[in-house]
């Protein structure tokens, strides 16, 4: 095992846990003019798993706590980062419970009073979970559960008082979730239930709201918001379909719902104060 630590004030608990197989085992931590604290625990660890935690002027109530149990091949790295006064109730949760070959890589920079959650559960998992986030006051909560086998999330934020929600639960096969976004207050609920989907949204504006589920196999899809309050509900609950949606202007409202197999759905609302209701059956 191998730990080391640079810090101003002070760290609160870490600790490795080792089993009698253990091949390689890390945890690396700095922290610098933060009065945060660091809770990293690695519990039956086996192969090649590493931490590395990194604080630097997060400044008021910054908090990393990362949690491994009995993982193999995975690595963890949470980032925050503040070189103004910006801070202010920072926290950011990582969690891998029981998974193989799993993946993290968080860096929050830049801003204040972010809250991350992000949890990995089940067995021999391949997920990758990437996330940057730059701006103040974001929530951002992701969860894959039980989802083996190429699973992967995506999520690029930058701008103030967005709030999102992404799960991939019993996914796996190549699912893949994706999320951008670039504007403030707005808000991203995205859900995939099955394997081998794909979900992508870019919110490009200011108020838009987004809600996207998927509850089947081989469903894909993917949706544009360039402007400002607008919505989108988007719901598959069919396999084997493709949704594609463009909203490009203001205050434009879509309700999507594809409940069959293999339907095609590609849409564009462009201007103001649009309105759309679609189902397939």
């Amino acid at each position: 095992m191998k730990y080391n630590n640079h810090s101003s004030h002070f760290i609160f608990l870490i600790v490795a846990s080792l089993s009698s197989s253990l091949l390689a085992d890390e945890i690396i931590s700095t922290q610098v003019n933060s009065l945060g604290t660091v809770n990293a625990i690695q519990n039956n660890t086996l192969n090649n798993n590493r931490i590395v935690i990194m604080q630097e002027n997060t400044g008021d109530d910054a908090i990393i706590s990362i949690n491994q149990d009995n993982t193999e091949n995975s690595s963890i790295s949470a980032t925050q980062r503040n070189t103004t006064n910006l801070g202010s109730n920072n926290l950011i949760d990582l969690s891998q419970t029981g998974t193989i070959n799993s993946h993290m890589v968080v860096n929050h920079e830049n801003g204040g009073s972010n809250s991350l959650n992000i949890n990995q559960s089940g067995n021999n998992n391949s997920s990758v979970v990437n996330l940057t986030v730059e701006g103040s006051y974001n929530e951002v909560n992701i969860d894959q559960v039980d989802s083996p086998v190429g699973s992967q999330i995506e999520v690029a934020l930058d701008g103030n008082n967005n709030i999102n929600q992404l799960l991939q639960s019993s996914a796996g096969y190549n699912s893949v979730m994706e999320l951008t976004q670039n504007g403030d207050y707005n808000q991203a609920t995205m859900t995939q239930t099955r394997y081998s989907t794909l979900m992508s949204l870019s919110q490009d504006g200011d108020y838009n709201e987004a809600i996207m589920n998927q509850s089947r196999h081989g469903n894909a899809m993917d949706l544009l918001q360039q402007g400002d309050h607008n919505s989108a509900d988007l719901l598959q609950s069919g396999a084997g379909n493709t949704a594609s949606l463009q909203q490009i202007g203001d205050n434009n409202s879509t309700l999507l719902v594809q409940a069959g197999k293999n339907d095609v759905a590609n849409l564009i609302q462009s201007g103001s104060g649009g309105n759309l209701v679609i189902t397939q059956n």
